[in-house]
């Protein structure tokens, strides 16, 4: 593969040992969940949620929970599996020029 994706901003957590798919995919929309809710309760305007710091530690927390979801991913169906599909996308959205080049 050329690239070595994906590249994590985090180290292991301690869920890549002890969560299924299952119970991280859950998790990941846990983090959804608080994301939209203090949207929902606080903000109209998203462009101001944008400058809550509350808000943007959660995005990080998904961020993070999605990385432990893909390393889980890499240890049941191998990291070539996990490259393949980042790759995939990378390039459906190099098709659509959505990176500009």
């Amino acid at each position: 593969m050329a690239d070595f994706l994906p590249v994590y901003n985090f180290p292991p957590t301690k869920f890549v040992k002890e969560n299924s798919l299952g119970d991280q995919l859950d998790h990941v929309m846990s983090e959804d969940l608080e994301v939209l809710e203090i949207v929902q309760m606080k903000y109209e305007d998203l462009e101001e949620a944008c400058k809550d710091d509350h808000l943007l530690e959660e995005m990080v927390d998904k961020t993070q929970s999605l990385e432990t979801f893909w390393r889980i991913m890499e240890k049941k169906h191998g990291q070539e599996y996990v490259q393949g599909l980042f790759a995939k996308v990378k390039d459906k959205c190099r098709a659509k020029g959505y990176y500009g080049d």
